[in-house]
C-alpha cells in the first residue's frame, strides 16, 4: 500500500503557545503577513537580476501592479537608518549593499511584507547564501516581526531553496532550520500566533512530508 503524500500538516506548540504549519501551494494566497527572501542589495528589476517567476517577481507583479518605482521607494523607506555600503564593482542593479540579515518591513493594504536580506547578490547577477547567513537573517527576521508584525500570521516560502541554492542543503534541511530558528526564538519571546511555510507544488516530490510532521511533533 502506497500512502498519498499529504500536503498539509500542522503542530500546536504549549510553549510557547504557537502554531507552525508546513503545507503546499500558493505563498500569495496566503492571508498572512509575508516573508520575502532577498539579496543584500535589495535588487527589484525583473529580467537577468530578478526572474519573474521568483517569490520577489510575484510579489512586484501581484502585489505592486508592476509598480517598480513604487517598491523601491517603499524599500528606500523601510531602510532609512540603515547603513548600506556602495559596491561601484555592481554595474547592473542596485550597487548598495546592506548587512545580511536586514529586513525592509513594507506595508501594502493591510499586509506587511517583510523583505529579508538572506544572500549576496554576486556583480555576476548569481545571489550566493549559506547556512550561517540563513540564520543570521532568521534571528533578524524573527526579531522584526515581533516589533512590527503586530501578532499577526506569518507566511514564507522554503528561503534558500531556489535561486540563492544553499549547499547541499535539501528542501527538508531548509525547512527543518526555519522550524528549529522560529521555535528558538519564539521561546524567548512570542514571535507570531502562527507560523505557516509554504511548499511550491512543483516541490512537493522533494520533502517526505510524514518526516517532517515527525519532526514538528518532536517539539
Amino acid at each position: 500500500m502506497t500512502l498519498r503524500p499529504k500536503k498539509a500538516i500542522s503542530h500546536q506548540l504549549s510553549v510557547p503557545d504557537t502554531k507552525i504549519t508546513i503545507k503546499v501551494g500558493d505563498l500569495f494566497q496566503e492571508d498572512s503577513n509575508l516573508v520575502i527572501g532577498v539579496s543584500d542589495a535589495f535588487d527589484t528589476e525583473l529580467g537577468d537580476i530578478i526572474k519573474p517567476t521568483s517569490i520577489q517577481g510575484q510579489c512586484l507583479t501581484s502585489i505592486y501592479q508592476n509598480d517598480r518605482i513604487r517598491l523601491d521607494q517603499d524599500i528606500n523607506t523601510a531602510l532609512q537608518g540603515i547603513s548600506g555600503k556602495i559596491d561601484k564593482q555592481k554595474t547592473r542593479g542596485k550597487n548598495k549593499r546592506y548587512p545580511i540579515g536586514t529586513v525592509a518591513t513594507l506595508s501594502v493594504g493591510t499586509k506587511k511584507y517583510f523583505y529579508s536580506a538572506y544572500s549576496y547578490m554576486g556583480n555576476n547577477l548569481k545571489c550566493e547564501s549559506d547556512i550561517k547567513r540563513l540564520l543570521v537573517s532568521l534571528e533578524k527576521l524573527w526579531e522584526e516581526i515581533r516589533v512590527k508584525g503586530q501578532h499577526d500570521k506569518v507566511a514564507m516560502a522554503v528561503i534558500g531553496s531556489d535561486l540563492a541554492r544553499i549547499g547541499n542543503a535539501s528542501h527538508a534541511d531548509l525547512i527543518k532550520l526555519i522550524v528549529l530558528s522560529f521555535i528558538l526564538a519564539s521561546r524567548e519571546k512570542l514571535v507570531t500566533p502562527e507560523l505557516t511555510i509554504v511548499i511550491h507544488p512543483n516541490n512537493l516530490g522533494k520533502v517526505n512530508m510524514w518526516e517532517l510532521e515527525d519532526f514538528l511533533r518532536s517539539f
